[in-house]
């Protein structure tokens, strides 16, 4: 009898430690768009990683979800990427600098995720007005740089 009450109350505990320890490991999501998309059997927007053009697309704001709030961020390079949290969104700039960084996001609790995020030089596309299917790309950095020769 009392092997069995205490086999009960041990059982019991496991169970009620699981249940408590699950909704303490919440991780944090970062996601693109105004908010997350986690249903299942859909496509979800979270974002792994990122790039940033310095020719056009300099900055970017991604949404950040599942934490414990009270997030803050951290680039690895200043120079090239800042990282800012506004509203649970993290902002992201470039300061005309190519690279590559590693944007850490933490909540109030410790919590933490990694963003790599790439600074590079996008693609100029050039359409003939008279052919429209023939197209001329070049990376727009070989461009930039054709034009400081002339």
């Amino acid at each position: 009898m009392k092997t069995k009450t205490l086999l009960g109350f041990f059982l019991l505990s496991v169970m009620a430690f699981c249940v408590s320890a699950c909704q303490d490991d919440a991780e944090i999501i970062l996601f693109s768009g105004s908010e997350l998309v986690d249903e299942t059997g859909t496509c979800t927007n979270t974002v792994s990683s990122t790039v940033l053009y310095l020719n056009g697309w300099e900055a970017e704001n991604i949404g950040i979800a599942n934490g414990k709030g009270g997030y803050s961020a951290q680039s690895s390079d200043e120079t090239i990427v800042t990282a800012t949290v506004i509203d649970n969104r993290l902002w992201l700039s470039s300061h005309g600098k190519k690279g590559k960084v590693t944007v850490t996001v933490t909540d109030k609790d410790g919590n933490y995720v990694t963003l790599p995020v790439t600074v590079s030089y996008g693609v100029l596309t050039f359409m003939c007005v008279d052919q429209p299917e023939f197209q001329v790309s070049r990376p727009s950095e070989d461009m930039l740089s054709l034009d400081s020769e002339s």
